[in-house]
């Protein structure tokens, strides 16, 4: 049988930054423990042989345990009960426990209805995939996040503030693209109203070493640009992704330029200047780039 999706990604979004805004803090935080606590889920760190899970109580059929493996999640119960913007736990962990609850959100939603049909892996496959999107909704409530992006008032500022505003909510790049994106994408009008962020192409590439970068097409933010497009922009979106070798660099106004030429022929050879927000190092690292519309090309 085929699989069937009754109910709408959206409605899920929606309950999770619904679930945010009640449980975020006068600056827009969302605390762990406010989460946990809202969610009626209780929080254990233990060893086991997987990073996270998530069940019901056996006592309490409307509340949840959350599991997490103490030898990747370290943290304190004091650490825990206050934690705020400023002295917050590990990116990771409030990553991997917003997804944990996140599943716990569907179940009470939707429950058997959130996925029918087809095979077993498939109907895994599909809650994951949703889990995954709407996950980050929890730590990254809507109209805090409108309130900062209003603060940006000209694209040459936007890496900087960006990355000050994903800060704050202490996510990782990742997580924090994939709640822009979702933003931008059912809340299209009030987004355009964010100038600041809509005069460049940017998004976030993940660094292959401490002078190559990957940059994936699933990783450009689809603002305004995108409707006015670069020959760049259009190798971007065609190559899926593409990797690029940085040849020089320099520091500018608190961010770095680094000047990079694509392995892809098709790309062209000449260097292209990317504004980064911090120097990519370590591999796998994800970092939040910005390439404005009148890019400049600089010649071989």
């Amino acid at each position: 049988m085929k699989l069937q999706q009754s109910g709408t990604p959206k409605r899920l979004i929606d309950r999770c930054w619904d679930i945010a805004e009640k449980c975020s803090d006068p600056t827009g935080f969302v605390s762990l423990r406010s989460l946990a606590d809202y969610c009626r889920c209780q929080v254990v760190t233990r060893p086991l042989l997987v990073e996270a899970a998530i069940t019901r109580k056996l006592d309490e059929v409307d509340s949840w345990v959350a599991l997490l493996n103490n030898e990747v999640h370290v943290f304190s119960d004091e650490d825990f009960e206050l934690e705020s913007s400023i002295s917050h736990l590990a990116v990771r962990t409030r990553n991997t426990l917003a997804h944990e609850i996140a599943h716990a959100v569907a179940w009470d939603n939707f429950g058997h209805d959130f996925s029918r049909g087809g095979t077993l892996d498939e109907r895994l496959s599909f809650i994951e995939r949703s889990v995954e999107i709407v996950s980050p909704l929890l730590l990254v409530p809507r109209s805090a996040l409108a309130t900062r992006l209003s603060r940006i008032h000209d694209s040459t500022e936007a890496v900087q503030k960006i990355d000050e505003i994903n800060s704050h909510f202490a996510v990782s790049p990742g997580v924090f693209f994939n709640a822009l994106t979702l933003f931008s994408k059912y809340y299209r009008a009030q987004f355009l109203q964010f100038d600041g962020v809509l005069e460049a192409l940017w998004g976030v590439v993940e660094a292959k070493g401490k002078r190559k970068f990957c940059v994936s097409s699933r990783r450009l933010f689809p603002n305004y640009f995108s409707t006015t497009p670069n020959e760049i922009y259009r190798f971007f979106r065609r190559a899926r992704t593409s990797e690029w070798n940085i040849e020089q660099t320099l520091e500018n106004k608190g961010s770095l330029i680094c000047f990079a030429r694509c392995s892809d022929y098709k790309c062209g050879e000449e260097l292209v200047s990317f504004e980064f927000s911090r120097a990519p190092l370590r591999k796998g690292q994800l970092i939040t780039f910005r390439l404005s519309k009148d890019f400049e090309k600089y010649p071989s």
